[in-house]
């Protein structure tokens, strides 16, 4: 890593760590949940995730504007009575609280929310990692720019689901550029190569950016346990593609 840039790449870790700070609360209090009602009455049901929602809508309450949703997405078939179940809760604009979300979780309907083959919900489930999906726009819930932070929620050896929170893209965007000098080119890329943030006029937010296939004066950090990229004195557009 590179002197230059590991300031910057700090300042990035930090934020991500912060938001994956809040969703470690909602995680492991899942696992308590979870644990509490199979040692009390065996198998969970919906209305014991249910239990979670005063906890998930304070805390989604706290936030300043970059975490916008927040819950616990059960794994399927892990409860009694209802074989799909998210405790999902989102800041809306104008509303005082936070909205419940509502998805089709119908699997005979034709506008089911198959929430299990997300990208978000399945790698954290494949892998047992946490996992950063975006920025996209989530046009089959919130229908925000967003970037979605997940990790995997176990007891045991029992998956539980995933706990996650959605981060506004531009402000998140927006409060990291912030504390970089604006002559410094940073660009930010997620493992497709998607600009995840820049303050590069020539270089905006969800751009395709490619690496330089010979030496430059671009350089560049992989930041550690996060999957994204750092590059520094990006002045001008190597490869940009939407």
């Amino acid at each position: 890593m590179t002197p230059q840039v590991q300031p910057v790449a700090d300042v990035i870790a930090a934020a991500a760590e912060q938001v994956f700070a809040v969703v470690e609360t909602v995680r492991s209090r899942s696992v308590r949940l979870y644990e509490q009602v199979v040692a009390s009455s065996g198998r969970p049901c919906a209305e014991d995730i249910s239990t979670l929602r005063p906890f998930i809508q304070d805390h989604l309450a706290a936030q300043t504007g970059v975490i916008v949703g927040l819950g616990l997405i059960v794994a399927p078939d892990l409860l009694a009575d209802q074989p799909l179940r998210l405790e999902w809760w989102q800041s809306e604009p104008g509303q005082a609280a936070p909205v419940g979300l509502a998805v089709d979780l119908k699997q005979n309907s034709p506008g089911f929310y198959d929430y299990a083959g997300t990208e978000w919900f399945a790698v954290p489930h494949r892998s047992g990692r946490r996992h950063i999906m975006g920025p996209y726009v989530d046009v089959h819930g919130t229908g925000r720019y967003i970037l979605t932070f997940t990790v995997p929620v176990m007891s045991g050896d029992v998956f539980v689901g995933v706990a996650g929170a959605d981060v506004s893209a531009p402000a998140f965007e927006r409060r990291l550029i912030a504390e970089f000098a604006s002559d410094t080119g940073i660009l930010v890329a997620n493992p497709e190569g998607r600009v995840v943030l820049s303050n590069c006029p020539r270089w905006v937010q969800g751009d395709r950016f490619a690496a330089p296939a010979t030496p430059t004066s671009v350089t560049a950090t992989q930041l550690t346990d996060l999957p994204w990229r750092v590059w520094q004195d990006v002045a001008k557009p190597l490869t940009s593609e939407v």
